[in-house]
């Protein structure tokens, strides 16, 4: 985003982007404006043409007297704001619009975010890889937003900065290697006394301005309060974010856990048995039960009575 400012006649040029969501990630467009309050013309550009129109709510109402018959209906219409008041009332109604545009997006990726939620704690096939690289796509999102949020607060606020309620002294700048020859003076502007701060408070000040008119400056601190609820609800989304990946961590390796402790017990089951199975598979001639005609089944009985009584233990402890 980018604001440039030019006193010379008043004008002003400025680039936005649009946002849009595709049901998946967030796609973005470049818009330019170009105000001259003075001479009552706004014109704008855009890079190029998608499918999703913009700004129709402000195109219908631009058009709405074509589509009445009566006289009053047309008058009506032809006393409405953006046809009674300048074009940068105009201005104002497209960076709303915008700036709307971005808390739908917002709205989007917080229902985005409560479905990835429900997702992880009801399905558990749905705690894959695919899945965390979705929600690492709305933390890259939420952190490009984050980037475009804090120029836009600082374009709106310089905005409103562009008052002049006192005349001031601008210089032209020179070269750097010229200011090595300069002196250099020291320019005060003149202190306000206390009666002329108590004076000051008897009258409301007119903001005048090169950029726009007075009432502007009431819906620029609109748009500002707006921003600051995007810039909250974007730091929400992010904690949000970062909280559903490490939800997501944590189920991952209880699940890990759970087939290791179930392996765990699989092998501490076969201990005894292999014990016992490898004390009676020695290379010694004489071995009692080798020599006993019910031997062999006898140590299966005594493999089975240990296995079985392994298991009760497990479910005793509440381990399986």
């Amino acid at each position: 985003m980018k604001l440039d400012l030019f006193n010379n006649n008043g004008s002003l040029y400025l680039l936005m982007k649009i946002l849009t969501w595709n049901g998946k990630r967030i796609e973005q467009q470049q818009i330019s404006f170009y105000l001259n309050c003075s001479q009552n013309l706004l014109i704008t550009f855009q890079r190029r043409h998608i499918n999703q129109p913009f700004f129709q709510t402000i195109r219908s109402r631009l058009r709405r007297n074509q589509h009445k018959n009566n006289d009053d209906d047309i008058q009506y219409c032809q006393n409405t704001r953006l046809r009674q008041l300048n074009v940068d009332y105009l201005f104002y109604c497209l960076l709303d619009d915008i700036i709307d545009r971005y808390m739908c997006v917002m709205e989007e990726i917080a229902n985005r975010i409560g479905q990835y939620d429900e997702m992880l704690m009801l399905d558990t096939k749905s705690r894959t890889l695919n899945t965390l690289y979705s929600i690492y796509y709305l933390k890259h999102d939420l952190l490009h937003l984050r980037i475009l949020f804090n120029p836009l607060k600082e374009i709106i606020t310089r905005l409103q900065r562009t008052t002049f309620d006192e005349p001031y002294i601008s210089y032209p700048r020179t070269d750097p290697l010229l200011r090595l020859g300069l002196k250099h003076h020291i320019v005060r502007r003149q202190a306000k006394t206390a009666r002329s701060r108590v004076n000051s408070t008897d009258k409301k000040p007119q903001l005048t301005s090169n950029y726009f008119n007075e009432y502007i400056y009431v819906y620029l601190n609109d748009l500002n309060n707006h921003i600051d609820q995007l810039i909250d609800s974007l730091e929400t989304q992010r904690e949000c974010v970062s909280n559903l990946i490490s939800f997501w961590i944590a189920l991952n390796s209880n699940d890990i856990q759970e087939i290791l402790e179930f392996l765990m017990l699989i092998t501490v089951l076969f201990m005894p048995c292999t014990l016992l199975t490898s004390s009676n598979s020695t290379n010694f001639y004489k071995q009692a039960q080798l020599e006993y005609h019910y031997g062999y089944y006898i140590i299966l009985a005594v493999l089975a009575l240990i296995a079985s009584g392994m298991v009760l233990w497990y479910k005793v402890k509440k381990w399986i």
